[in-house]
């Protein structure tokens, strides 16, 4: 499998819906004749858009690139790669990080080539094993949203995102109910109440079977 994304995290619910189909955020060194841009919005907390590193632009939590992490092209300019095997993105526990407890908004552009049979649960943004954790459903072609502490954990999506083209995914819980929106359009959606359970553990980028370390491929 072989996958790019570009995200960002923030507190509070953001119902970008006349915004997310074209939600890339202008770059310095963008290619020519990009994507439509948009301002980043407010109440932004983390973005690692993967110029050529993994800093963070917005705030102080800046990444780190292990094992096989790359860089190639991205729906705008560049975008993390990873190799399948040993590469991911680990980005230091912090408060701003374990905020996320009553709303949250996860965001990336991905692209997956193909995912593999195993290992499911592929992550693509995670806070551990439990906390939040937006990632492939299973063994499935569809997002999957996951919350610790709130009355739905697993939340699944239904649009097939494993088809080699680009889609922007979001995960939104907003205190009464969690979402997963593909491209702009609401995805799925359930009633959910509690507080999301926090950890001290490391966000990451990567490929992984829930319950183990197994790192993942690409990344933006």
């Amino acid at each position: 499998m072989k996958y790019q994304l570009s995200l960002h995290l923030r507190l509070t619910k953001w119902l970008w819906l006349s915004l997310v189909a074209m939600a890339t955020v202008c770059s310095s060194n963008a290619m020519p004749a990009p994507p439509a841009c948009v301002s980043a919005p407010s109440g932004l907390v983390g973005w690692w858009p993967g110029e050529g590193n993994a800093n963070d632009v917005i705030g102080t939590n800046n990444g780190t690139l292990v094992g096989g992490a790359s860089f190639a092209a991205g729906e705008v300019s560049q975008a993390f790669s990873f190799d399948g095997t040993s590469g991911y993105v680990s980005i230091p526990d912090s408060p701003s990080l374990d905020a996320f407890t009553t709303n949250i908004t996860i965001e990336a552009w991905i692209h997956v080539n193909q995912f593999d049979e195993f290992p499911d649960w592929n992550g693509i943004v995670t806070k551990g094993n439990s906390s939040w954790r937006l990632a492939r459903y299973g063994s499935s072609s569809v997002v999957g949203f996951s919350t610790t502490g709130l009355s739905d954990i697993d939340l699944a999506g239904n649009k097939n995102i494993n088809d080699g083209q680009w889609h922007h995914v979001a995960g939104v819980y907003d205190g009464t109910s969690k979402y997963i929106y593909v491209d702009g359009a609401l995805d799925a959606s359930v009633p959910a109440t509690g507080t999301i359970a926090q950890n001290d553990l490391p966000s990451l980028h990567r490929r992984k079977r829930r319950g183990s370390g197994t790192p993942l491929e690409r990344f933006d």
